[in-house]
């Protein structure tokens, strides 16, 4: 007789509890390193893009210097922004991979040790080699299991109160983002930090301002039916 599978047949609900623990603090520790690798690149973006932009407002007088001064403001705020709540997001992960893993590993203590006393109530009822005791051992060992059904009960309950909280965390992050105007639908280039910038500095250059003048001095003669005098190879003055 397999006294060990005869044992946990009376604890169903045992097992279940545990089983719904299992492979649940993986998850949150890969969550958990996904949050570090994007708090850290934003992080790294939020330094190079201030370091970049400043560098070049030290040198940019033109026009449209006070308008990217403004716009740099802003991204180097929402990367800042958003870097803080993904690490605080890694945190509330972190703590709910700690709490799932302690659940589990209490889970998993009260079926080995429920395991081992129904199994030695069991083995003892059939070495007494009577009807009589094997019965008595049954019912003894299916008594136990209650006992420490309750406790794992309280585990999960425990653990599920703490990934509600963790959500409503998560979800309070997520709220602080959208009022800040950084999850909104408007989409920053994806180019690196330095095309973004000098892709910048460049549209007011001072080469750039003397195309568009010539270009606009051009259009304007056009406009007047002004023609570009042309002097031909060779010719002297009338």
């Amino acid at each position: 007789m397999d006294t060990t599978a005869l044992a946990r047949s009376f604890a169903h609900d045992l097992i279940a509890h545990r089983d719904k623990l299992a492979g649940k603090a993986e998850d949150a520790v890969r969550a958990e390193y996904a949050l570090h690798q994007v708090a850290t690149a934003l992080d790294d973006q939020h330094d190079a893009y201030h370091k970049e932009s400043a560098t070049v407002l030290d040198h940019w007088h033109g026009h449209g210097a006070d308008g990217f001064r403004h716009t740099s403001a802003k991204l180097t705020k929402e990367l800042k922004v958003t870097g803080a709540a993904g690490a605080a997001a890694e945190k509330v992960v972190a703590h709910v991979a700690s709490t799932v893993d302690s659940g589990h590993t209490a889970v998993q203590r009260l079926v080995d040790e429920y395991t081992a006393k129904a199994k030695q109530v069991l083995d003892a009822g059939v070495a007494a080699g009577t009807q009589a005791a094997l019965m008595r051992a049954v019912g003894h060992a299916a008594d136990l299991a209650p006992h420490y059904t309750r406790q794992s009960a309280s585990t999960l309950r425990h653990v599920d109160a703490e990934l509600k909280a963790a959500a409503k965390k998560l979800q309070e992050l997520r709220k602080d983002l959208t009022h800040d105007d950084v999850a909104s639908g408007e989409a920053h280039p994806t180019h690196p930090v330095r095309s973004r910038v000098v892709a910048a500095a460049r549209k007011d250059s001072a080469p750039a301002r003397t195309r568009r003048a010539a270009t606009g001095t051009r259009t304007a003669r056009r406009r007047r039916g002004v023609r570009p005098s042309r002097r031909r190879c060779g010719a002297r003055p009338g």
